[in-house]
């Protein structure tokens, strides 16, 4: 079973608060909606680069967004962000004790590819 992740987390919830799916986040960023289906997957996370444009796109504070995917890359520095940063900005960003995490979805194995996967070719 793969870990839940607080950045996939997120994602999921905010862009259900704003009824957008894959394609419309990837229009709004100007990227291709197989690099979004990868973030909303859990199977990448954004870019350093494309951290700024998601939070507009997303209606997100951007710090938010920024050190929310620090934690997710360094999960040992949570506590210190959150008790220094996050919490005295009340960001929405869930906590790793958040019972209602979200785990990537798994990878297809071979012969049971999903139709529209971009790791199928």
């Amino acid at each position: 079973m793969t870990k839940p992740s607080q950045f996939l987390t997120f994602l999921h919830d905010t862009t259900g608060a704003r009824h957008m799916d894959a394609d419309e986040l990837a229009y709004e960023m100007e990227l291709g909606a197989p690099v979004v289906k990868e973030w909303l997957n859990g199977w990448q996370l954004p870019k350093a680069d494309q951290r700024l444009p998601l939070a507009k796109a997303l209606g997100a504070d951007p710090l938010d967004v920024a050190l929310g995917w620090l934690i997710e890359q360094a999960p040992e520095l949570e506590v210190v962000l959150y008790e220094g940063v996050l919490a005295p900005c009340r960001t929405k960003f869930p906590h790793s004790s958040d019972l209602s995490l979200r785990g990537p979805k798994p990878r297809p194995v071979m012969g049971c590819m999903n139709v529209g996967d971009p790791h199928d070719s």
